[in-house]
């Protein structure tokens, strides 16, 4: 989708977790990543992303954020 290998981008995920940055959950046979509540700097690099991606051009948004392209099944859990 953004033509990295999934594989460095889950060894980057990693190590931001090793760094403290993230945690991660397994929910089924699936990895989730959270922002790490205890991180000191949570909020500056939030505010950092953030503005990084608004400084992004339109066609890099809608490249990088598109929405679903199905609707969910009914009753299926998130």
């Amino acid at each position: 989708m953004f033509g990295v290998p999934l594989f460095s981008v889950q060894k980057q995920l990693l190590r931001f977790e090793a760094g403290g940055i993230l945690v991660s959950q397994l929910k089924g046979k699936t990895r989730m990543f959270y922002w790490n509540p205890r991180f000191p700097l949570k909020s500056e690099l939030r505010s950092f992303l953030k503005r990084a991606i608004e400084l992004l051009p339109e066609t890099e948004k809608e490249k990088y954020f598109t929405g679903r392209r199905r609707p969910r099944r009914t009753g299926k859990p998130l």
